[in-house]
C-alpha cells in the first residue's frame, strides 16, 4: 500500500559563522511501502521516552519541479528529516539500483519525550 511522506534536506551549519542554516524545502514523495520497525516505550521519573522506527521504500526516481524527473538519491545524500504517519524523523537511504530498476530504502527512526 503506498502512502506519502514529506522529506525536509536539513539546513547543517554555516562553516564560517558557525550559525545554524535554514532547512531545505519540503519535497512530498510517494513510498512505496512503510514498514513497522522497531518500537520502544521507557517509562521514567524524568518523563518517557517514545522511540519507533520505520523503513521507507521509495522510488529511483521522482517528479521534481516542473515535470522533470530527478534522481530520488542525489535529494537524500544529505541529512534530511522524514515525516513518516505524522512522526518527524531523521532518515538514512540506501540506494538499489540494478540498470535502472531497483529503489531507495530509507531507515527512519523518530525518538521523543525524555528517559532516565
Amino acid at each position: 500500500m503506498t502512502e506519502w511522506v514529506t522529506v525536509t534536506p536539513l539546513g547543517g551549519k554555516d562553516p564560517i559563522t558557525g550559525d545554524q542554516l535554514r532547512d531545505g524545502a519540503p519535497l512530498r514523495l510517494l513510498a512505496y511501502e512503510v514498514a513497522p520497525g522497531n518500537t520502544l516505550l521507557r517509562f521514567g521519573i524524568g518523563g518517557d521516552l517514545d522511540s519507533v522506527e520505520f523503513t521507507t521504500y521509495l522510488p529511483l526516481r521522482h517528479r521534481g519541479a516542473g515535470g522533470v524527473w530527478t534522481a530520488t538519491a542525489a535529494v537524500l545524500a544529505k541529512p534530511f528529516r522524514i515525516e513518516v504517519r505524522d512522526r518527524k524523523c531523521l532518515g538514512r537511504m540506501q540506494e538499489w539500483n540494478s540498470r535502472g530498476r531497483g529503489g531507495i530504502a530509507v531507515l527512519c527512526h523518530s525518538a521523543t519525550g525524555k528517559g532516565t
